[in-house]
């Protein structure tokens, strides 16, 4: 028995040995080639410290009493090295000790590869096959080549500084933390802290370190104190700041979510967002209107059509939107995993509507809250569907066959022919001139299939026969749009 202990205690020695030796010649610059480690990952799902130690004995062709571990004392260096490579391209989730990365919307794997081994940032340029080829980003201002050699700012610390300086300016120097927290979790999806160079930032922290090492500002010009924080600084100077960051920032779209976020921030809606607005709602009536029609008989008297008052939905543009979203994912079975970008993609796709990823982070958060625990594992790359419940009674509250309007039309032909050949439209004859020569009001709802078979009774219209309405209708915007979509010829 003593010798069997004995035995057992010289093999523990012996194995910790062993360990020690492994762990004091592993070096993660050394021994792991980060290109090869980063082609191995599968970044189609999120990256776990399990799948990337994984890689790292894949690549570094570890095995046996070799292999390495998460818990080797040097996982702290390997993360360190890893995070120098990636980090702008990823974001971080963590969770307890662990972290967690996905890729970044608009950034890919390719990109990622090509600044692991030259250290410049590229973006596509066009896709020949299955070959990409790339060119290398613009380098026009000083400010831009010194960002471009580090992996710090990054669009999102840029952003976050722009909006904490806009509510500086707004505040009079001073500004309350919760608000800046509320507007940049709820707009941009972002968490309240995130590793940025091997270390864990919140945004003002790395506001600080923009204003410091790019603008070269003093290191106390923001000072967070309790739950409000203070510009130590000439606020005249404020604007010119976020002028010279917005310079930095890399894409059209951040582009744009900045300069509306701090529309929003100011309390003003954009001209953009009101000409968009007056695009989706359906003109409003509110004075009874009367319609002439002259019959070709001479000697017939005049026919007077009287138009019925149409009420304006509320909130008509966000409840449009949110019949597409409930369009697209009402057959979803609970645990789907629903991604923004392909969301935004289908609806554009199919529907001609291009709802921005940064208004479905809004709508989803909405629905959420109109109908509590829909979904689950809301972040800023999507969610998943939690109650299929929830989900039937969210597409029956926007089911688009309740949005409905009613248009005039003067149409050859009989009540009879066009029920039979548009099943989609509702018909019913407003002023009679004969059996097959009417003016007709025709109620058209907001489904896919009455929407193309009033455009394509549009397309078919004869001579002689024409359309009682504005032509900045909402619905024949529709329909031009459709047409145009579809290579037709416009009204």
């Amino acid at each position: 028995m003593i010798l069997c202990e004995n035995r057992h205690s010289n093999k523990l020695k012996m194995n910790k040995q062993m360990d020690k030796r492994k762990e004091a010649k592993f070096d993660p610059e050394r021994q792991i080639d980060f290109v090869k480690l980063i082609g191995a990952l599968d970044w189609t799902n999120e990256i776990n410290p399990v799948s990337l130690v994984k890689a790292v004995n894949k690549v570094a062709n570890l095995k046996g009493i070799k292999k390495y571990e998460t818990n080797e004392k040097s996982f702290g260096s390997l993360i360190k090295s890893f995070e120098m490579r990636v980090s702008r391209f990823v974001n971080t989730r963590f969770q307890g000790k662990d972290r967690f990365y996905r890729l970044k919307e608009g950034c890919t794997v390719e990109q990622m590869l090509a600044f692991a081994k030259t250290g410049e940032v590229i973006k596509p340029k066009e896709i020949i096959g299955e070959k990409k080829y790339y060119i290398p980003e613009v380098k026009s201002e000083e400010m831009a080549t010194k960002r471009e050699r580090r992996v710090f700012p990054d669009n999102e610390a840029l952003m976050k500084t722009i909006i904490i300086l806009k509510y500086l300016k707004k505040g009079n120097g001073e500004s309350v933390g919760s608000e800046v927290r509320s507007f940049v979790e709820s707009n941009a999806g972002w968490k309240r802290q995130r590793s940025v160079c091997g270390k864990l930032m919140s945004a003002y922290q790395e506001a600080t370190k923009i204003l410091t090492e790019y603008l070269d500002l003093p290191e106390k010009t923001l000072v967070v104190n309790h739950n409000k924080t203070k510009f130590n600084g000439d606020l005249s100077k404020i604007d010119g700041y976020i002028d010279s960051l917005i310079s930095l920032i890399d894409g059209e779209e951040e582009m744009s979510k900045i300069l509306a976020w701090m529309t929003l921030i100011d309390g003003k809606e954009s001209k953009k967002e009101e000409e968009e607005e007056n695009v989706v709602v359906i003109p409003t009536r509110k004075k009874t209107t009367e319609v002439v029609y002259t019959s070709p008989d001479t000697n017939a008297p005049k026919q007077s059509i009287t138009l019925p008052t149409v009420e304006p939905f509320d909130g008509i543009k966000s409840k449009w939107n949110k019949s597409l979203i409930a369009e697209v994912i009402r057959r979803e079975g609970r645990g789907t995993r629903i991604e923004y970008i392909p969301l935004s993609g289908t609806i554009k796709k199919n529907r001609f509507v291009d709802i921005q990823v940064t208004d479905l982070k809004s709508l989803i958060r909405e629905i959420q809250s109109q109908f509590p625990n829909i979904f689950y594992g809301i972040d800023s790359q999507g969610f998943s569907i939690s109650s299929e419940k929830m989900l039937t009674e969210f597409w029956l509250a926007y089911d688009q066959k309740k949005i409905t309007e009613q248009v005039f039309m003067r149409l050859k032909m009989s009540l009879k022919d066009l029920t039979e050949n548009y099943p989609d439209l509702k018909f019913e004859i407003a002023s009679e001139i004969s059996e097959e020569d009417n003016i007709y009001s025709i109620t058209v709802d907001r489904t896919n299939k009455a929407e193309r078979a009033l455009t394509k009774l549009v397309w078919s219209m004869r001579k002689g026969e024409t359309i009682l309405e504005s032509p900045n209708n909402w619905t024949f915007r529709r329909v031009n749009l459709i047409m145009s979509k579809l290579g037709l010829t416009e009204l």
